[in-house]
């Protein structure tokens, strides 16, 4: 939808663009009943990516998202990091063309303010007054995406300075033909991951951060013991009668929790702290005397509900 949002703005009438260098969609045969094509419509290949593609893009600032031609034939790139391409993407958000992040964060730099980081301003988006955010079927994605992409060049930009101090002092710095390899699907050269900047553990998207917990869950087993319970808790949100009243009384009014998943997950969690305050840490009533250690973990389901998988280690004797 926000690639559909961008080409349906370069492709407006009322735009003083040419029509767009996208590639469009055509029937090969126009023979028997043929769904119909929006011509606003970008194609995108389906077919899946080799896994290196994707390491490549993590260095986004230098990617082209695509290209904006103006009206006399000349093509502008439009990259990652372009602070307008919020607003780009979505028109229905911004139809003024203001308040998308890169604006507040300028104008709060020329103040000499305090900076909002790129986080703060999702929370503050999803948060606000302002309904259209949370009830976007992309925007909350897509910013989770983007963020994750900041931290991962923030990551990578300390490890390069860090790595810059310590060849220094060290005088092992490599040269600049040492840190690039050929690409195994093009004859480009690019930045030989290995040698500088894997994908950090703090990227819940990346493998190396359920490398780390399974690490800190096999320690805990391996010090204490196996768990005393493991503990399984999903959605049940047709039949949570609170939750369809919040929906009913909040934003659209619309009271299918798929629908709401910004709602549907902060009630989960709602539920949840108040499972682990007022049953499992009271000791009357779970008849636990203690939690001695525990491990939880947060998936979601391809149609978006969440569930836990939880490990305790229990002790039914006084401290």
């Amino acid at each position: 939808m926000a690639y559909h949002s961008l080409a349906s703005r370069l492709t407006t009438s009322n735009s003083n663009l040419s029509p767009t260098v996208w590639p469009q969609a055509t029937h090969i045969s126009n023979e028997g009943p043929t769904p119909s094509v929006n011509f606003s419509d970008i194609v995108m290949p389906s077919y899946i990516f080799p896994d290196e593609v994707h390491n490549e893009d993590a260095h986004y600032s230098r990617l082209a998202i695509g290209f904006l031609q103006s009206s006399n034939e000349h093509q502008i790139p439009l990259r990652f990091t372009d602070p307008e391409l919020e607003a780009i993407l979505f028109p229905d958000l911004f139809p003024d063309g203001h308040g998308y992040y890169g604006e507040i964060s300028n104008r709060l730099s020329s103040l000499n303010n305090d900076a909002l980081t790129y986080g703060k301003y999702i929370k503050m988006r999803l948060l606000g007054f302002d309904s259209r955010f949370r009830l976007h079927p992309v925007w909350m994605m897509w910013s989770y995406m983007q963020l994750e992409k900041l931290r991962n060049f923030q990551n990578n930009a300390r490890i390069f300075r860090q790595r810059h101090v310590d060849s220094t002092h060290t005088n092992t710095r490599h040269s600049g033909i040492q840190w690039l390899r050929q690409s195994h699907y093009t004859h480009d050269m690019i930045v030989d991951e290995d040698r500088s900047m894997p994908l950090p553990t703090f990227i819940r998207t990346g493998n190396s951060y359920f490398a780390e917990k399974e690490h800190h869950l096999n320690s805990m087993v391996k010090a204490k013991g196996l768990p005393t319970l493991f503990v399984t808790l999903s959605m049940a949100e047709t039949k949570w009668i609170h939750l369809k009243e919040i929906l009913r009384n909040t934003d659209n009014g619309d009271i299918n929790p798929t629908n709401r998943p910004f709602h549907e997950c902060m009630y989960f969690m709602q539920r949840f702290r108040s499972l682990k305050k007022r049953l499992w840490n009271n000791s009357r009533l779970s008849g636990w005397k203690r939690i001695c250690d525990f491990f939880e973990r947060v998936e979601f389901q391809n149609r978006g509900a969440a569930h836990l998988h939880i490990l305790k280690l229990l002790s039914y004797e006084e401290p």
